[in-house]
């Protein structure tokens, strides 16, 4: 029996990219992978597309002392997902924002524009495709978020004066930083920049009445 593209597409995945993963300290079911660094959690997720056809790749970043974005905090043991994670973005190659690898042929029609012009590539060469833009991006992108410190390291206090997003590859808006790195620096016994960042993201938080009201909460508690 001839082996279907999905089958083709995740076979080589699972002998490929899996197997990378695990001997990067990864454990997963085959669509959901987590490393644990001390206090530090690294979360992938394989999306597949919901009218079929292609994948998309999720990563997340997370602390064990961070409330999860889903509410409560990561407990040992409890696989975490990446959508939860405070730190998440997509695996994209270098140029492109948003990134799915098709597998089956007809699934074109719901990839994002930039790619319709692409190499029409078999499953095999796609499921490589995505294991090397892993290996060359996300996992030097991993390593360089590994420790508490790399992480208090991504926003300063300056980059809260910057509209919108600060950090565009983690969608951060500065009232959502703020408290972040707060809570951070707080756990490193900054106290000080805790607090100069609760203060600074209590200025910016607009109208994000939940952000709003962790902020005042922390404050109220230094």
């Amino acid at each position: 029996m001839t082996a279907s593209s999905r089958d083709t597409f995740f076979l080589v995945l699972r002998d490929e990219w899996v197997s990378f993963l695990s001997r990067s300290g990864f454990k997963g079911d085959g669509e959901r992978f987590q490393r644990d660094i001390g206090d530090v959690i690294h979360a992938i997720a394989l999306q597949k597309n919901k009218y079929g056809g292609s994948c998309c790749v999720n990563l997340g970043v997370h602390l064990y002392f961070l409330p999860l974005t889903a509410g409560g905090l990561p407990q040992v043991g409890v696989p975490v997902r990446a959508e939860s994670c405070e730190f998440q973005w997509r695996l994209t190659p270098p140029g492109f924002t948003d990134y799915w690898w098709a597998y089956e042929q007809g699934a074109t029609a719901h990839l994002p524009v930039s790619m319709l012009q692409e190499e029409n590539l078999g499953p095999m060469e796609r499921a490589r495709h995505l294991a090397r833009t892993y290996e060359m991006h996300a996992e030097p992108a991993f390593q360089r978020l590994s420790t508490v410190n790399q992480i208090a390291d991504l926003i300063k206090l300056k980059d809260l004066s910057n509209e919108w997003r600060i950090v565009p590859q983690y969608a951060f808006t500065p009232g959502r930083a703020g408290l972040t790195m707060a809570r951070i620096h707080q756990h490193l016994g900054n106290h000080e920049l805790a607090r100069r960042f609760a203060e600074v993201g209590l200025e910016r938080v607009g109208k994000a009445k939940a952000v709003c009201a962790e902020l005042e909460k922390f404050l109220e508690m230094q």
